[in-house]
């Protein structure tokens, strides 16, 4: 019984598909000054694992299926409103990797500045 574990354990270890990827999406954020702005963007979803299979690679986008790779970067024009998911999959489905494309919102006024000393005779 326990000689059948072992050849078991040894058999996936072997013998089960790697699904290790590496790969960037750039630019990485989009950055707006307030909540109801967005970023018209040019995506760059790039492979850059040594092991690249082109034909065997797609991206969703926010669940959505986009496209399967040919070459090791795709570009794609969205209109981020929110964060965006970007995930690369096979072509069976099987999740690969995930990525959040955030929707960053930054306060661009200034900090109000004391008009007069802290300390003050009158």
């Amino acid at each position: 019984m326990l000689l059948r574990v072992f050849t078991v354990l040894i058999g996936l270890v072997f013998f089960a598909p790697v699904y290790a990827i590496d790969w960037e999406v750039k630019p990485g954020e989009c950055v707006v000054s307030s909540e109801d702005e967005f970023c018209d963007a040019r995506v760059a979803v790039t492979l850059t694992s040594p092991s690249f299979i082109p034909l065997s690679t797609c991206l969703n986008i926010d669940e959505q299926f986009y496209d399967c790779f040919t070459t090791q970067k795709m570009q794609v024009d969205v209109r981020i409103a929110q964060d965006m998911m970007f995930q690369l999959t096979t072509r069976d489905g099987v999740r690969l990797d995930s990525f959040v494309l955030e929707h960053k919102v930054i306060d661009s006024r200034p900090q109000r500045r004391r008009v007069r000393l802290p300390w003050s005779v009158f």
